[in-house]
């Protein structure tokens, strides 16, 4: 009975940290709405374009509105598996994962559009650099815990380790697999690797 007690424990924790895993997957995996705070201040050094610093509050109000859609959703879904458990609002918890692309995409469109417009022009391989250093190196420590450690997995199968490091896992996704919320962090890096040579290109077109 004592081992079957831990057995059990031991599964209740796990669907936890993976509940918690998805959710601070979600959160901080849009590294573009981090700028919130900062709203849109760049240097020489990092976009080569300078903006005056001022702080967009109504982005940090639905930034934090995200963040707790997200949680009740999740919890809803991996831990207490009630679609009633905080009513309405645990239904529309998806919304806040819209909520998040929508500001990081704005918020990371701003700062593109705004190094173009300088004199010292967009810096692909510094935008590039940045991005990546925002978001790769948590992402990685986490992968490995789910490559090398197969506690973490819950029991779930594990995609191909290339999909991850392509960011290409969120393409013809199979859910229920192991790190499967990765998705939203594969369509992030996408967006960052794709918009700032599409809007280079774009420009130069137009002469």
């Amino acid at each position: 009975d004592v081992i079957a007690g831990l057995s059990v424990k031991g599964r209740a924790a796990a669907r936890l940290w993976s509940a918690v895993s998805r959710i601070l997957s979600g959160i901080s995996g849009f590294g573009g709405i981090g700028m919130a705070s900062s709203a849109l201040k760049f240097d020489r050094h990092s976009m080569t374009a300078s903006l005056p610093h001022r702080r967009i509050h109504g982005l940090d109000t639905l930034r934090a509105l995200a963040i707790v859609l997200v949680v009740l959703h999740h919890y809803t879904l991996f831990v207490s598996g009630r679609e009633d458990q905080f009513g309405w609002l645990g239904q529309i918890g998806w919304v806040g994962g819209d909520l998040f692309f929508a500001l990081s995409g704005y918020l990371i469109g701003n700062q593109i559009f705004a190094a173009m417009r300088s004199e010292a022009g967009l810096s692909l391989p510094r935008f590039y650099a940045r991005r990546l250093l925002r978001t790769l190196p948590n992402f990685y420590v986490v992968l490995a815990l789910y490559a090398f450690w197969p506690w973490f997995r819950n029991g779930q199968q594990m995609p191909p380790l290339w999909e991850f490091l392509t960011f290409t896992q969120n393409i013809n996704l199979r859910p229920g697999t192991a790190f499967s919320h990765a998705w939203s962090l594969c369509i992030e890096e996408q967006f960052y690797m794709l918009l700032p040579a599409l809007a280079l290109l774009i420009a130069s077109v137009r002469g």
